[in-house]
């Protein structure tokens, strides 16, 4: 996708959410939050709005979720348990909301207050917090932590605050902590980032509040008292969805896909509510323990039946050909997950239309806020439709009314997980790694023992494995890839050890009208041309395919014409670099399906262009066009 295109899109989504964005608040008489309405219904007073960054998915933290807490505010705040109490109690309600970040970040919310977000820091690989607003004031004004009194008289964002500057203070002497800072008339305040030896960098500031005083704490079942009528609408407006889609798809099949977690939990109950008592659960091989004990108690519970779709050791056989997956070379979800499970949709109901129930939020991801609350599904499985009754509710919405209903939640949100998933799953942040880490250390080291021998024979540092870096195969986010520099790394060099093929540019030249380019695809000796001249003939446009020997293939196309060679050397010519590239990469499609494929199913549904419906060939193909694109850039601009 263009930049631009990319613009366009973020700007869309952030319109939806502007438009659609969860509104929720604090009414300090009823001592609870109060959802989607501006008046409290219990009192009828108003109620104090809460500014929370879009889009507001905000949702219930938990005992380990506030105790990691509690310990950031301690380490990185040099905040005492005496007034930790004060600010984050134990008992009471913490709500969490996700917020933009390479890794988990989360505003921290009590009481009505944001006090502050935390960060779980890549390079640290900890957790640590940034103060703000009330909390920030409290730390200033009573001297409960690092903070600092400035000697100007305003604060800007970007300024670089050295110690000289700060008449009064404790500053810590770690990079990467966040300090309080007010100025010396008490006007502004703010918070700085310690960028370097008592050196700190301003990150947010504002006009001076009150400091922090929380008015009581609430619980979770005086949340459910409070906004009854506002769960029990969202109850109503699902149901009557359900009930619609099942009379406009008369003809589908009505299917829940029930995962294990809580909103495909709730989505189940409702659905069953309506007479819908068939749901299917995907046993990708990597589910955590708890995931499997919930499905059971779910369905016994509901007294619904639970199909199983099962990978069974498709993940483990896989990986010893394509490797570990990344967030943007996801083999392991078509193999473990939507394969599986179309078989198993054949096996139970033939060809028959199938409609899936799935419990999909707008709130969670800018793709899932554009797909609508009804969408295409499955891409193997012919006709198939998905709707998603709860698309509107946020994650506080959905626990609460889970609760309400008493239904069994999965135990890994006590653990400290956002999401249920595969345990190895690589768009995991790196804090949720931490847990499988010490909560099932068996699980994690085979697999951190399978990364570590991937990057022995790679030559990869240990800390590709240490960091995540992992979880990316062709290209690093900027502040990832800012991280691989501290730890003195060049991200290309990472990135093209962990390459699918590597290309080498033997000719790139143009003599008249005609352009002639070559590579060399590393990896691709003594290939099966007999095979190979199949592929190459089925390429469209191709007029003459011919096998010349056992290390030449030669091709003559309306693009132009190529030589293949048993090496992995390719050579084109065409009037323009432009259709060179267009038959270079048709040509690598074909050398991807002879050196990639496996015959493990990936394909299944799209007939003869496996490239779209393989991860692993389509990641081949994109890697050879992206190499010769960019190393044929400078080549391309002086022609």
């Amino acid at each position: 996708m263009s930049i631009g295109k990319r613009s366009r899109v973020r700007e869309v989504v952030r319109e939806v959410f502007r438009r659609k964005a969860f509104r929720f608040g604090w009414c300090s008489t009823c001592r609870s939050y109060v959802l989607r309405v501006s008046t409290c219904p219990v009192c009828g007073n108003s109620v104090k709005f809460i500014d929370a960054t879009l889009p507001r998915d905000v949702r219930l933290a938990h005992e380990y979720d506030i105790e990691v807490t509690r310990e950031a505010i301690a380490r990185s705040c040099g905040v005492s348990s005496e007034y930790l109490d004060r600010v984050l109690p134990r008992s009471g309600t913490v709500l969490l909301n996700k917020v933009q970040y390479v890794d988990a970040a989360d505003e921290v919310i009590v009481s009505g207050y944001i006090i502050g977000t935390r960060f779980f820091d890549l390079l640290r690989q900890e957790w640590v917090f940034r103060p703000q607003y009330e909390f920030a004031s409290l730390i200033i004004r009573e001297k409960i932590g690092y903070y600092g009194i400035v000697r100007g008289s305003r604060l800007s964002v970007g300024e670089v605050i050295e110690r000289s500057d700060v008449l009064e203070g404790d500053l810590p002497s770690d990079v990467g902590y966040y300090v309080p800072l007010e100025t010396r008339d008490g006007k502004f305040q703010g918070v700085g980032r310690v960028v370097g030896k008592d050196r700190l960098k301003v990150v947010k500031t504002w006009s001076s509040v009150e400091p922090l005083e929380l008015e009581g704490t609430c619980t979770v079942d005086r949340i459910i008292e409070v906004n009854a009528t506002v769960l029990e609408a969202l109850e109503r407006d699902s149901l009557k969805f359900i009930e619609s889609c099942l009379r406009k798809y008369s003809t589908y099949v009505p299917l829940v896909t029930f995962s294990g977690g809580k909103d495909s939990t709730v989505v189940l109950h409702l659905s069953s509510q309506v007479g819908v008592r068939e749901a299917i659960f995907n046993d990708t091989g990597l589910e955590f323990p708890e995931t499997y004990r919930n499905v059971d108690d779910v369905a016994s519970k509901l007294d619904v039946v639970v199909h199983i779709a099962s990978a069974g050791d498709t993940f483990w056989n896989l990986l010893k050909k394509f490797g570990p997956p990344a967030r943007d070379y996801r083999w392991c979800t078509r193999a473990c997950k939507l394969v599986p499970m179309a078989r198993k949709v054949r096996e139970l109901y033939g060809s028959r239309p199938i409609m899936s129930i799935v419990g999909q939020r707008m709130y969670e991801s800018v793709q899932r806020a554009l797909a609508g609350r009804v969408s295409t599904g499955n891409p193997i499985i012919p006709k198939n439709i998905l709707i998603s009754p709860i698309y509107y509710w946020t994650a506080l919405e959905v626990q609460l009314y889970a609760k309400l209903r008493k239904l069994p939640l999965n135990e890994l949100y006590l653990k400290g997980f956002e999401r249920v998933g595969c345990w190895l799953c690589p768009t995991s942040r790196l804090a949720e790694f931490k847990i499988v880490e010490t909560s099932y250390p068996n699980l994690w080291s085979k697999w951190r023992g399978y990364l570590l021998k991937y990057a022995r024979v790679k030559k990869l540092p240990r800390e590709w494995v240490e960091y995540g870096l992992w979880r990316w195969r062709f290209k690093y986010p900027g502040d990832v890839a800012n991280l691989v520099k501290k730890l003195g790394y060049r991200p290309s060099d990472l990135l093209e050890k962990t390459a699918i093929t590597r290309c080498i540019i033997t000719e790139n030249i143009r003599i008249g009208e005609v352009h002639s380019l070559g590579i060399v695809m590393v990896n691709c000796c003594e290939m099966n041309l007999g095979e190979l001249c199949k592929y190459l003939s089925k390429i469209p446009g191709t007029t003459t395919c011919k096998q010349l020997s056992d290390t030449v293939i030669v091709l003559e196309n309306r693009l132009g014409k190529a030589t293949v060679f048993s090496t992995g050397r390719v050579s084109v010519q065409c009037s323009s670099l432009e259709s060179c590239f267009k038959l270079l990469t048709e040509i690598a499609k074909c050398i991807a399906k002879l050196k990639c494929c496996s015959e493990c199913g990936l394909c299944t549904g799209f007939g003869e262009d496996s490239t779209r419906g393989c991860p692993v060939i389509s990641a081949y193909v994109a890697s050879v066009e992206r190499q010769v694109r960019e190393k044929t850039a400078h080549v391309r601009s002086t022609h």
